[in-house]
């Protein structure tokens, strides 16, 4: 006798489809929240100004980015920024990255290994820009102060934040002054670096003071000027040198202070040379 098969499944097949059923909508949820999660970066070139905020989180970096001389770039507590290899954010206006204890800034690479180039501040004679709770990492240079040939000073404060894996410095201070019959340029470069800490890098502070004049060679030249105030920071495992003042042609006299710092497992603490002229203030630890 010719038997059919019954279209009903048994219950251990309803039981498997079921189970089926609850996988495949379980990673469909995965793949939406995972899309969702990329889609959610804001990416950013160009020209940039306004405000980074948290939820927009991470700010992805996939191209050269600047601040304009009159803009200022606010960074909000919590924000993430991820910066593209070789990579650098150029700011000629102002930036302000001010973090908290429990929400602090993030500027890295795509990884440790991906280094993207730096934040340059060029400074332009009106405005100065503020870091405060920031990790900075995974960089050529961390932060590049610059100030050109121009009668100002540059005040960038730096503090409660972090440098790590910086290849070249985590931080590099320039100032290029110049002279000649008619004027004479003395720019100053003053950061005020306060319970920083600076490891796994090269070299932590790094600043230059060089100056210049053209021909003919009786125009006396005028010089750049650097004043670093350097207050409770550590300087940790660093390979090349912790804290170092050079100088370029034609420098200006400089006078940096340091006090009650903490320098160790590096190579060499300070570096200095003429004519910086550094004070030592209240303890200052070599170990």
């Amino acid at each position: 006798m010719n038997q059919t098969a019954d279209p009903t499944p048994n219950a251990s097949h309803r039981f498997g489809f079921k189970w089926k059923l609850i996988a495949h909508t379980f990673a469909a949820a995965l793949y939406l929240f995972a899309s969702n999660s990329v889609s959610a970066a804001t990416l950013v070139s160009g020209a940039v100004s306004g405000t980074w905020t948290k939820t927009g989180s991470p700010y992805r970096v996939v191209d050269q980015c600047t601040v304009s001389g009159d803009q200022t770039l606010t960074v909000q507590p919590g924000t993430t920024v991820i910066v593209g290899d070789g990579l650098k954010l150029t700011v000629d206006g102002q930036i302000i990255a001010s973090g908290t204890v429990s929400n602090r800034i993030t500027f890295k690479g795509t990884s440790p290994s991906n280094y993207w180039d730096r934040i340059v501040i060029n400074h332009n004679g009106t405005t100065d820009s503020q870091f405060a709770y920031c990790d900075i990492s995974d960089a050529d240079y961390g932060l590049v102060l610059n100030i050109p040939s121009m009668n100002s000073t540059m005040e960038t404060k730096v503090a409660n934040s972090k440098f790590s894996n910086c290849k070249s410095a985590c931080v590099y201070a320039v100032a290029t002054g110049w002279g000649n019959d008619r004027a004479k340029l003395w720019p100053k470069n003053n950061p005020i670096f306060t319970n920083c800490r600076f490891n796994n890098s090269a070299i932590g502070i790094r600043t230059l003071v060089e100056g210049g004049s053209p021909a003919p060679a009786w125009y006396s030249p005028a010089s750049g000027i650097a004043n670093p105030q350097i207050k409770n920071c550590v300087f940790e495992a660093l390979s090349e040198i912790a804290i170092s003042f050079t100088a370029g042609a034609y420098p200006g006299g400089s006078k940096p202070i340091l006090i009650n710092n903490v320098i160790t497992d590096s190579s060499i603490g300070i570096e200095t040379t003429d004519p910086y002229d550094f004070n030592l203030g209240g303890v200052n630890l070599f170990l």
